[in-house]
């Protein structure tokens, strides 16, 4: 998982790399980031076994 944000700066140009955030394993981090919202999120794109790694459908 890698989120590389840019924002504008004060004279209105893009500053690029603002933001870094790196993390192994997207499954798992997002799973940690969501908390107990995962299952629901998951169940609501219609994935019933919110483990990971997220089996193929």
């Amino acid at each position: 998982l890698e989120f590389n944000i840019a924002v504008k700066d004060s004279i209105g140009g893009w500053k690029d790399n603002a933001v870094v955030f790196k993390q192994p394993k997207a499954c798992t981090s997002l799973k940690k980031f969501f908390g107990e919202a995962w299952t629901h999120i998951m169940e609501g794109v219609g994935i019933n076994n919110a483990t990971c790694p997220i089996p193929v459908v």
